[in-house]
This record gives C-alpha cells, structure tokens and sequence, in this order.
C-alpha cells in the first residue's frame, strides 16, 4: 500500500508520486464521482506539500509556484467538502462529476 512506502521516501519523491496520483485520478472518468478516493489523495498530497514548504528557504525561487500548487489543493480540498455534504445522501451515479469543476493542475507546477 502507498501509505506505508511513501514515508520511507524522500520528501521531494513523495510530493511528486502523489501529484502523478491526483493527475491521474482527476483524469479518470470512473473515480470523477468518488469523493472520499479525491479527499485521501489530496489530503496526503497537502500534507507533503506542507512538509516540502517547511523545508523550502523564503528566497526560493520556487515558492511561488509552491504557494499556487498548495492554493489549488486547498480549493479542490474545500469543494469536496462542500460537495460530500450536499450530495451525501445521493448515490455516485447521481453525483455530479468532481473533476469537471477545475481546470486539470498543469503537467509541472513549477
């Protein structure tokens, strides 16, 4: 399982399985309606996030690119939240399409 290995990567490798994992799951048409699979990839995917961003120098060249990657996160974060809570009761197929909310995350983030 991914959660066991990714710890005993580094920080920068685990940012990057993850980010591959939240492109390819918003890709998917099968998972669009799976909120709870969307919700655990973006939450382990912040939080390396917010783990590389502790680690990163406030000069760092990439830190802008780093604010915006974790802005987008939080706002796909915070729409799953709203969208489990409307639609909890319905059934996936009646469930609106989570991935049709957002542009795709661009291929490099940087």
């Amino acid at each position: 399982e991914a959660r066991s290995v990714l710890p005993c990567m580094p920080i920068l490798n685990q940012v990057k399985v993850l980010r591959k994992c939240v492109l390819d799951l918003e890709r998917d048409e099968c998972c669009a309606k799976d909120y709870d699979r969307h919700a655990m990839v973006l939450l382990l995917y912040r939080e390396c996030l917010a783990k590389l961003g502790a680690l990163m120098n406030k000069s760092d060249a990439r830190r802008k690119a780093h604010v915006e990657e974790m802005e987008r996160i939080e706002r796909r974060q915070d729409a799953l939240v709203i969208l489990s809570s409307i639609f909890d009761k319905y059934t996936p197929s009646e469930r609106p399409a989570y991935n049709k909310m957002f542009e795709p995350l661009p291929e490099d983030p940087s």
